[in-house]
């Protein structure tokens, strides 16, 4: 029942490295969307506010059928909110954890998708999302795969000083040999 900068949150849908993601109701368009809110403790680290606010720069920058679309990121009292489009679906891990291992077909179909998006990022943007794995990649009940959280992205044009020489920013079972 919390409103939060013009939306109302609804329920808890997960919890991820950088914050909570909640149900919520822009309460102006009235539509459902995907609210991610930076814990209270992180908000007193400028790294970790940066990192939020970066992820939200660069989701914003996207529009692509296989990308989760931004809509709208602030604070509201103290609480870093980023709201984006509401996928009605689950990520591909409860996929894949509840049927089992797609038949080849499917999967080179979600491989493609992925492909898709991440082409556009860096055709478009020059942005590496470097954090492609299965819980950032969601499928809706219609099918269509969305790649989500760009938040250890890095971008080729600028980096705001997120990434030190040297640091390796990635999900450890999912990084590529040659980081490894």
């Amino acid at each position: 029942g919390l409103v939060l900068g013009g939306f109302l949150l609804e329920r808890h849908l997960g919890k991820g490295a950088m914050g909570d993601v909640y149900l919520g109701r822009q309460l102006s368009m009235d539509r459902l969307v995907a609210i991610k809110t930076l814990p209270p403790q992180m908000t007193m680290n400028q790294d970790a506010v940066g990192r939020f606010l970066h992820e939200v720069q660069i989701t914003a920058q996207m529009s692509h059928p296989n990308i989760v679309t931004a809509f709208d990121a602030g604070a509201d009292d103290g609480t870093y909110f980023f709201a984006m489009a509401f996928v009605d679906g689950e990520d591909f891990k409860k996929n894949v954890e509840r049927d089992g291992a797609l038949p080849e077909p499917e999967a080179l179909e979600v491989l493609r998708d992925v492909s898709r998006a991440l082409r556009y990022a860096w055709e478009e943007f020059r942005i590496l999302h470097r954090d492609v794995k299965p819980e950032n990649i969601m499928v809706d009940r219609h099918g269509t795969v969305r790649l989500m959280d760009m938040g250890i992205s890095k971008s080729m044009h600028q980096d705001g000083g997120l990434t030190v020489e040297g640091m390796v920013v990635v999900t450890p079972h999912y990084m590529s040999p040659e980081q490894a």
